[in-house]
């Protein structure tokens, strides 16, 4: 019992320690020195193409930091569109920017849109990975 008694001061005091410790603020935060993109340009092939970028910000100190989730992405003109998952899609053909804000910092990526026609449903980029996802990944059989 007297055990029972200690272990469960020991969880009490461990609960309110949590509960006391130092919050991390935005202010905490480091300070970013520059924004990247990986890739660095976007090229759209078809009207079926949709591509994103990773969103590295780098500080002061050399770190680099993913910021891939919380950068905003917009798109630079009315050749694209920038859906609520980050993915950019082609609208129409020409060239624009996608513009990405992160920690206070902006970067322009160039986007080029090849081709926006309509294409012919192809089996091997179309169909076969449907199949897999559902367990059939044997497309020989098919």
């Amino acid at each position: 019992m007297k055990f029972a008694l200690h272990l469960g001061s020991l969880v009490a005091a461990a609960a309110v320690g949590l509960l006391m410790a130092p919050v991390a603020r935005a202010q905490d935060a480091p300070v970013l020195v520059k924004l990247q993109t990986i890739p660095d340009r976007l090229t759209l092939s078809d009207v079926r193409d949709a591509r994103s970028v990773l969103v590295i910000g780098q500080t002061a100190d050399g770190k680099s930091v993913d910021l891939s989730e919380t950068a905003i992405r917009t798109a630079g003109g009315p050749q694209i569109v920038v859906g609520k998952d980050g993915y950019v899609a082609p609208v129409s053909v020409g060239s624009t920017e996608l513009v990405v804000t992160a920690g206070g910092q902006t970067v322009k990526v160039p986007v080029e849109i090849k081709d926006v026609s309509p294409r012919e449903t192809d089996f091997i980029r179309d169909v076969e990975p449907i199949m897999a996802k559902v367990g059939c990944n044997a497309g020989t059989c098919h």
